[in-house]
């Protein structure tokens, strides 16, 4: 079975490349300059390689910059979907595609799939019309919700924190919203046991995949820096003001995924240190 994924600069899409070496899947990797998900003219090199399921890890992730540059967020979060899930249908191909925590109205407990849907940013906007575009596009698609992404590669929390770290005595970081932290090659291992057992029937529908145990950004920063000397300070969200805004209650409800997949997600804290293990 050949698998696509594309994106995979991107810290997802690095995460399946690492563990592509002891599967037993056949993953095609694709970055932006070989198949870019906005361009269907690129499209025709995963046919030329058999492909059976496409992973869709191509985003635009930048949730701040995106309030201001919205044409390329909707551009590549909205149009790139709808084309990607076009092709998708015309040539019978299941599409497995990643979205967000940004797109859900206020919460106090944990998130199930079924949620009131009000993106808190622009950037959750494009998040959630993007789902709806593969929706609509009427391909086989499994949309995979996920939250406060962390991994050994690209640009996150878990990296800044280290970097901020090496250079700072104290830092602040915001302690009034809750949400669980998301180990990437956890999500990507999942995945991937799923595709070695379900193969081109990967179930479809809408799933919610987090590590497990809700925490603040200073909890997680804590728990980061743990064995180190910067002194971590906790600070309310309106003393640090950001471009987009960001939910105060995000924990994602991830039994429904567990249930479909047969898969036990774990803590975060497990998560957090093999990561700094492979970090």
């Amino acid at each position: 079975m050949n698998i696509a994924v594309l994106g995979a600069e991107g810290q997802l899409g690095q995460c399946f490349r690492a563990i592509s070496r002891h599967s037993s899947v056949d993953y095609h990797f694709y970055n932006k300059n070989t198949v870019d998900i906005t361009d269907p003219f690129t499209f025709g090199i995963l046919e030329d390689h058999g492909i059976d399921l496409v992973i869709n890890c191509a985003a635009y992730t930048l949730v701040d910059k995106a309030e201001t540059d919205r044409e390329q967020a909707y551009r590549i979060n909205v149009e790139g979907p709808k084309k990607l899930g076009q092709y998708a249908f015309r040539n019978n191909i299941p599409i497995i595609h990643f979205s967000t925590d940004y797109i859900f109205a206020p919460a106090s407990k944990p998130i199930g799939e079924s949620h009131p849907i009000q993106p808190i940013n622009f950037y959750g906007q494009t998040k959630w019309e993007g789902e709806e575009a593969f929706r609509d596009s009427g391909a086989t698609s499994c949309i995979i919700r996920t939250s406060w992404l962390f991994s050994e590669f690209g640009h996150n929390f878990v990296k800044t924190m280290l970097l901020l770290s090496e250079n700072r005595t104290e830092i602040s970081v915001v302690n009034d919203q809750t949400g669980s932290p998301t180990y990437a090659r956890d999500l990507a291992e999942a995945i991937d046991d799923a595709l070695g057992r379900f193969g081109k029937n990967f179930p479809s529908g809408t799933f919610h995949f987090a590590n497990k145990g809700p925490t603040t950004w200073y909890d997680f920063a804590c728990e980061i820096l743990r064995n180190r000397k910067t002194i971590v300070h906790p600070i309310p969200t309106s003393s640090y003001p950001t471009p987009a805004q960001r939910p105060i209650y995000s924990v994602l409800d991830v039994s429904h995924f567990e249930k479909t997949f047969e898969w036990e997600i774990s803590n975060w804290k497990d998560a957090l240190r093999r990561c700094m293990e492979r970090i």
